[in-house]
């Protein structure tokens, strides 16, 4: 260790010099806010050199925050405080143009399969997070264009295919979770839409309504639901296979309304 330090200290010897009196006898003596100090023996004097740092542009403090680095270790590289950052970061975000604007000037190979769905996110002046409704093209992985509401209502929805409309996408058909506000609201918008349910949060649904998590005992029940949509199944196929489950499971309660539930969905699912 004692050589290390050694030749690390010989090392900054001959690259650097004391700002004061040009010495190069300077010892290293840690960092400050991402800064080298240095002691010079020979006038006993400190200084600090910024080394390794590089002015930043907006777009690249724009890069760190989008990928989640705090606005304090970006002060910290860019050498500036994090309030400094924090306006370069909030001028270059109202820049950029909105995402409607880049699909109405640019995005023109839409598949017009859409896939709906909504997040609750955290948005500043919000006490509790709001939904935010967006759609991704199934070919493109493109989002056309998305909407920001106090609620996931039957409006919002609206307010979406009303936007996506007026972006003339071409929308056959849609792919989205148990959300009736979303299907009605499409078909509003878009009467001769087709609606597929996601499997994924329909399966999901049956694991929370059973409490698959805690309750061991439904086990087999769900293993048999994952097996019937685990592939793509002709109507026969999969009504025979449906049939079966409701003669082994039917006697339950849950089980027969979930299957009763399949067999109305079908078309949809």
């Amino acid at each position: 260790m004692y050589l290390t330090e050694s030749s690390s200290r010989i090392q900054y010897e001959k690259t650097f010099h004391c700002l004061y009196c040009r010495s190069p006898h300077v010892i290293r003596k840690g960092v400050h806010r991402g800064n080298i100090k240095f002691l010079c023996i020979a006038c006993k004097k400190w200084f600090q050199i910024r080394r390794g740092r590089k002015s930043l542009t907006g777009k690249d403090v724009l890069n760190l925050h989008l990928v989640g680095t705090s606005y304090r270790n970006i002060g910290c590289i860019a050498s500036r405080t994090g309030s400094s950052v924090y306006r370069l970061s909030a001028s270059t975000l109202s820049s950029l143009p909105h995402c409607t604007d880049i699909t109405r000037k640019y995005c023109s190979h839409f598949c017009g399969v859409l896939l709906v769905d909504g997040k609750y996110v955290k948005v500043k002046g919000y006490e509790r997070k709001i939904p935010v409704v967006y759609g991704i093209d199934y070919l493109t992985h493109d989002i056309p264009t998305y909407i920001f509401s106090p609620a996931d209502n039957y409006q919002t929805c609206l307010s979406f295919f009303s936007s996506l409309c007026l972006l003339k996408y071409p929308l056959q058909a849609i792919v989205c979770d148990d959300n009736i506000n979303i299907q009605q609201a499409c078909r509003q918008i878009y009467p001769n839409v087709v609606i597929q349910l996601c499997q994924n949060h329909y399966k999901q649904g049956i694991r929370v309504n059973l409490g698959i998590h805690t309750n061991t005992y439904h086990y087999p029940f769900m293993k048999s639901i994952e097996e019937l949509f685990e592939k793509k199944r002709s109507k026969e196929e999969f009504l025979h296979k449906a049939g079966n489950m409701f003669q082994k499971y039917g006697y339950v309660p849950e089980y027969k309304s979930i299957l009763l539930d399949i067999n109305r969905r079908m078309d949809v699912l």
